[in-house]
């Protein structure tokens, strides 16, 4: 049997020597709709009708601020205007003509939850509401929320507005990447300055996610709730750099639920890691080069997101891919690294070629191999 074709049958082997075992559910959520996300791999550990169509009240703005962030132009002043300030719901306070830095807005739009704010945000990076909204709908759909649409900044009902846990998940895990987003709704409270014609002023903000005093792993994110959407709320918390999401939907007990399924995902779940970018994934046999072998990198860090107990019969396995031919360039696949546990595939990334690889001629080969077998003269003199 051919070394690959044996590898491949004791990974058959492996896979279906072992039944595989589906993590039990953390205890009851009331939620109408949640998902439980591992925030390193994207895996949703947890799902309770995560695809199901619902309104997101104000974690719609987790998306505004993303997009303000993303813009690069925090620094930038933004006047508020009449529609801006008329904005109904939970609000900062703001009155038409306020000059706020676009970064106190987004502070004010995340811990005070300012539909004001939103407008103003909108207003000002994209000229109107609508056209901000459109923003909104290229952005989710990049970040693979391809249920959910938006039609404001801020959440409020309106018809053709709503999301799923998974996509808003997904939005959130992205939100949650970028470091000034996460140092936003990680504050407990915050103090912003703003000016209008009477002069400066200063503003005390809190934070009304209440899971941040509850659970002292929490660090983020989003609070909302309309009569429509009920009580909803995006909760991440950390533990020795390893993140979860929760997303809760229409949940009259989203402070419990939230902690209850987060701390469930620590306690069932732990990330491994098979090798980070560019480590040495070996050598591989290489035909028709210069050298006989060609040295492995791996091209991504392999995490596998396993549950505890199946930790310990985590395995890592090189597969490389037959034949490997010169000429090769620097970067190119050359095999892949699995990641396995309790009988199942995890992860996978791909191994890469460390080096350029030229081909060599049949004749400089013939003569590699006379050096090689014969201890004859230095061959490569003479190619």
């Amino acid at each position: 049997m051919a070394p690959k074709a044996a590898l491949l049958f004791f990974l058959w082997l492996l896979i279906f020597s072992f039944p595989a075992e589906s993590a039990p559910p953390p205890a009851l959520i009331h939620a109408h709709s949640g998902v439980l996300l591992e925030c390193t791999t994207g895996e949703i550990v947890y799902d309770k009708y995560g695809d199901k169509r619902m309104p997101p009240a104000s974690t719609t703005k987790i998306l505004t601020a993303l997009i303000a962030i993303e813009s690069g132009r925090l620094d930038e002043p933004v006047t508020v205007s009449e529609r801006a300030a008329k904005t109904e719901g939970s609000r900062m306070k703001l009155t038409a003509g306020q000059v706020l830095s676009l970064e106190e807005l987004v502070t004010g739009l995340l811990l005070r939850s300012g539909n004001d704010a939103a407008v103003a945000i909108a207003e000002h990076l994209a000229g109107s509401v609508d056209a901000f909204a459109e923003q909104m709908n290229r952005r989710a759909y990049a970040l693979g929320a391809l249920e959910s649409h938006f039609v404001n900044p801020h959440g409020l009902p309106a018809q053709d507005h709503y999301v799923t846990a998974r996509d808003l998940a997904r939005i959130a895990r992205c939100a949650m990447q970028n470091e000034s987003f996460a140092r936003i709704v990680a504050k407990r409270t915050a103090e912003i300055d703003w000016q209008d014609t009477a002069g400066l002023h200063h503003q005390s903000l809190r934070n009304t996610n209440r899971l941040l005093w509850q659970l002292s792993s929490a660090d983020g994110i989003k609070t909302g709730t309309t009569g429509e959407a009920g009580a909803c709320l995006v909760a991440s918390a950390s533990q020795d750099g390893h993140r979860f999401i929760a997303v809760l939907l229409n949940d009259p007990a989203r402070w419990q639920d939230a902690e209850a399924l987060l701390r469930w995902g620590f306690r069932e779940y732990v990330l491994l890691t098979g090798g980070h970018v560019g480590d040495d994934a070996g050598e591989a046999v290489l035909l028709g080069g210069f050298s006989p072998t060609v040295r492995g990198r791996l091209g991504d860090t392999l995490y596998a997101l396993v549950k505890k107990e199946t930790a310990e019969a985590a395995l890592a396995l090189t597969v490389w891919d037959e034949p490997i031919t010169a000429p090769l360039e620097r970067g190119q696949k050359i095999g892949t690294r699995y990641y396995y546990a309790d009988g199942n595939l995890i992860s996978s990334v791909d191994i890469v070629a460390a080096d350029d690889a030229p081909s060599a001629s049949l004749l400089a080969q013939l003569l590699l191999f006379y050096k090689d077998c014969l201890g004859s003269m230095p061959c490569r003199a003479l190619l």
